[in-house]
């Protein structure tokens, strides 16, 4: 983790643990960066190491834009109440079990993991009449379309939160934004030599933000009206989980946070103390190597629950006993698994396009989260069309299984699809650049399958992992998610 980023990340925990900061101010992005990897270009653009005048030309920019993206939506909210006959709702529920006392927060990024029987961040079933879904509902698909949807699916006991909400929630959140947007603007003006105050000001206004607050009341608003008494999410420190987690102390509402990915080390803000109402009863880790590594980064005491990535692992046990793992195999074939960020993307493309040639096939695989990103699926495109083998880079549209089957090596830094590639026997590329990802941390993968460049990526092509990296993977993920410890514990 750079020094520049953990310093400001502490420099906002100590601004929002000041003078009841906390409530106000820590839906905003600035003040709760998740990840360097994810957030640090985020900081950087408000400029706030930049001249006085620099810096604020900058912001007024970017407040500017602010706008521009909440007229937009508010257009499209006002779109979606009269098409829908006025009676477009930001919370669709299907055949609920109202005597539930369990529940998870769950995401969709496209709809086909929805169309999966199991749930793609815990591993649980999808329908059960012990617990509830709440899904964060991230895909284009809403309303009446979403309704129809699930009523193909035959889903139910869940709920499905549109993050735009209808116009009533998000006007609602827009204006708590807009005390906070003022408040901060004032205080700016009494600390002038703290930048990152006013910079926070024009943030409050951002859309990512706002769907903090959303998210928040959404959920706030589903759990006054049901029995819920524990409630799990994935915990990665977004601002709307630790507004949950307060309003859940208040109101005797058992919280688990869910480990999915990582730990990582620039996770700062996810572990943070910002007070006891603001952070999990209970912390799960899928696997005893997660719930180490979180001991060893933020000295956190966790549950080792069982792996969300159980079902998908296991079956390739089958195949490793049996020695037909990857032996099929002849020519090679690269697999790019990047994280679910533009940067990590492009990074992995530079390296696929530096070394593409005749003798190796390279495929591109990106996460749910940037399936949609039309300018992100343009560069890819455009990139593949300038290489001289544009034919032997292909973007893979199927399942990561398939992809397995037809790759020997895999190219990674912080994507959990890596645990399933070394699961396959596929051999782990780990590119090593400046934001410390490994989503493979503490298997112990020897230091040779760490790539710093291109020409370190050519040369580990020639090289093949050992069987008991596979073998270890399988079986630190052969437990599942233990519901049923959740439902009797305490």
């Amino acid at each position: 983790m750079s020094k520049e980023y953990l310093n400001f990340a502490k420099k906002t925990t100590q601004y929002l643990k000041e003078n009841n900061n906390l409530q106000k101010y820590l839906f905003i992005r600035l003040l709760s960066p998740i990840r360097e990897d994810l957030d640090f270009n985020y900081i950087k653009k408000f400029k706030i190491d930049s001249n006085i005048f620099s810096f604020l030309i900058n912001n007024f920019f970017i407040l500017a834009f602010n706008y521009l993206v909440i007229l937009k939506v508010i257009f499209l909210n006002l779109k979606a109440f009269w098409v829908n006959n006025k009676k477009y709702k930001s919370i669709v529920s299907s055949r609920l079990n109202q005597k539930c006392k369990v529940g998870f927060i769950t995401h969709c990024d496209i709809f086909g993991q929805i169309q999966s029987k199991h749930d793609s961040y815990f591993g649980v079933k999808r329908n059960s009449n012990e617990y509830q879904f709440i899904i964060l509902n991230k895909t284009s698909i809403k309303g009446k379309n979403l309704e129809k949807r699930i009523n193909e699916l035959n889903l139910f006991n869940c709920y499905f939160i549109d993050i735009f909400g209808t116009i009533e929630i998000f006007v609602e959140c827009l204006y708590q934004s807009f005390k906070s947007h003022l408040s901060l603007l004032l205080k700016s003006l009494y600390y002038p030599k703290h930048k990152f105050i006013f910079a926070a000001a024009i943030d409050a206004l951002s859309f990512s933000s706002i769907t903090n607050l959303i998210i928040y009341k959404s959920v706030k608003k589903i759990l006054n009206k049901s029995k819920i008494t524990k409630l799990i999410m994935t915990w990665e420190g977004h601002p709307w989980e630790r507004y949950i987690t307060k309003f859940c102390s208040s109101k005797n509402i058992n919280i688990y946070g869910y480990i999915h990915a990582g730990p990582f080390k620039t996770q700062y803000s996810a572990h943070r103390y910002l007070g006891n109402e603001y952070k999990p009863n209970f912390l799960l880790s899928p696997t005893l190597i997660s719930q180490k590594l979180l001991k060893l980064y933020f000295s956190q005491k966790s549950i080792v629950i069982g792996s969300y990535k159980s079902r998908m692992i296991n079956k390739y046990k089958k195949l490793l006993n049996s020695k037909n793992l990857n032996s099929s195999k002849k020519s090679k074939c690269l697999l790019l698994i990047p994280s679910g960020t533009v940067k990590d993307v492009k990074n992995l493309l530079q390296i696929a396009c530096a070394i593409q040639s005749e003798e190796l096939t390279i495929r591109i695989r990106l996460h749910p989260g940037i399936q949609r990103n039309k300018n992100l699926i343009d560069h890819i495109y455009k990139n593949i069309n300038n290489t001289n083998n544009k034919k032997k880079i292909i973007f893979s549209r199927i399942s990561l299984n398939k992809d397995i089957q037809l790759t020997t090596h895999f190219l990674y830094t912080g994507s959990t699809a890596s645990l399933e590639c070394l699961a396959g026997g596929l051999t782990p590329i780990h590119l090593n650049r400046e934001n410390e990802l490994d989503s493979l941390e503490g298997y112990n993968i020897p230091r040779k399958f760490e790539a710093y460049s291109a020409n370190d990526v050519k040369k580990i092509l020639n090289y093949k992992i050992s069987p008991k990296f596979t073998k270890k993977v399988i079986s630190y993920h052969e437990k599942s998610f233990d519901y049923y410890f959740i439902k009797n514990h305490i």
